[in-house]
């Protein structure tokens, strides 16, 4: 009986949010999850294409990319 009350007390919870964290490096700021990025409090229009590839190059920082593989997430496997 514990397990079943366990097992519908797990169903009824919301599910988890899996949003990325804000980036902050001196003056650039990035809200993923309005996908606004703003430069010394200064919104910042950045085109599809210039979004990805800050988005990209961010979230792997410290870490090497190939221009290859950069390519692929920005523009599709079609590339």
């Amino acid at each position: 009986m514990a397990l079943i009350h366990a097992v519908r007390r797990l169903s009824e919870l919301p599910p988890p949010v899996r949003s990325a964290p804000d980036f902050v490096a001196g003056d650039l700021a990035i809200n993923f999850q309005a996908r606004e990025v703003s430069v010394a409090g200064t919104i910042a229009k950045l085109t599809p294409f210039e979004y990805k590839l800050l988005f990209h190059l961010v979230r792997n920082a410290g870490r090497l990319m190939l221009r290859r593989a950069l390519m692929e997430r920005i523009w599709g496997a079609d590339y």
